[in-house]
């Protein structure tokens, strides 16, 4: 089985990008930027970028973006 970190790894490393929520199911973890701190420390590049979402209520919100840093 492999753990959240390993999962993230390799979902960066194919050239994709995710957010918090996208993260819940593409690689089955709640707490991305827990999961990022821990990759970062391990010394894995990561690129942060705040982008703009609307949220189902037709509101602007801003959340964070992470993709493996070229």
């Amino acid at each position: 089985m492999k753990s959240q970190t390993e999962r993230l790894k390799e979902y960066l490393d194919s050239g994709k990008s995710l957010t918090r929520l996208e993260a819940y199911y593409a690689i089955g973890t709640m707490k991305l930027p827990a999961r990022i701190f821990d990759i970062i420390q391990e010394g894995y590049p990561v690129k942060k970028e705040p982008i703009k979402v609307t949220n189902r209520f037709g509101e602007q919100l801003r959340v964070m973006q992470y993709s493996k840093q070229q």
